[in-house]
């Protein structure tokens, strides 16, 4: 009975373990949407002040806080660039910085299926998931980007705190590694590393506790 005692208390032990990993990954470890906003400037500054395309006059009319003709030439430029993976991204993008998720995920969507060996929607629409929540979502998403790029810097980074959120302790530590050959000394990746560290320990912890209890024996009723 002490022994049982004993396993459970390793075994409650290991979960909070588990949990306070978690709780310090999502608090530290998530600048989810760096590279999307860093493209999003980087276009609008390119073009202005004379911005000639829909997609171009999107982004300026929602970098001078026109959200509706924002989202009315990002409309647009959809629909003229039907075969233009970037003009799917940009303009989620737009959709994006009006507040507007679902347009977004639509744009995104549409540019991945486009452009699959374009890795910019899948990163767009990973961080999107991410922010809202959607774990699985994230995963898929930025697990293909890394696909397509897998010396991006920051992809190894993302991942590995959706992984983080999945539970994924010895996945995520992995892709923190990964992450710091390419970004070297990045704080974010080194942080995220002890997390996942502490995650997988916990795991292995919980795993040998949960082999090891021994099924409790219940009283028969003798007639």
């Amino acid at each position: 009975m002490l022994s049982e005692n004993i396993e459970r208390i390793v075994i409650r032990l290991a979960i909070v373990v588990v949990a306070v990993a978690a709780v310090a990954v999502i608090a530290s470890v998530t600048p989810f949407g760096r590279a999307t906003l860093a493209r999003l400037s980087a276009g609008r500054e390119s073009c202005e002040p004379n911005c000639s395309s829909p997609i171009d006059q999107a982004e300026a009319s929602l970098s001078h806080g026109d959200v509706k003709a924002a989202k009315q030439f990002a409309a647009q430029a959809v629909a003229e660039g039907a075969s233009d993976a970037n003009v799917d991204y940009r303009a989620g993008n737009v959709e994006l910085g009006a507040n507007d998720e679902k347009a977004a995920e639509a744009d995104y969507l549409a540019g991945e299926h486009r452009g699959p060996t374009d890795p910019w929607n899948f990163i767009a629409l990973g961080q999107l998931y991410a922010r809202e929540g959607n774990s699985l979502g994230a995963d898929a998403n930025l697990r293909a980007a890394l696909g397509i790029a897998p010396t991006m810097q920051f992809l190894h980074y993302d991942l590995g705190a959706v992984e983080l959120r999945e539970g994924l302790g010895a996945a995520a530590l992995s892709d923190f590694a990964a992450e710091l050959k390419l970004s070297p000394g990045y704080g974010p990746a080194i942080q995220g590393m002890t997390a996942a560290a502490a995650m997988a320990r916990a795991h292995g912890a919980l795993a040998v506790g949960l082999g090891s209890v021994t099924p409790p024996k219940h009283a028969h009723a003798h007639p």
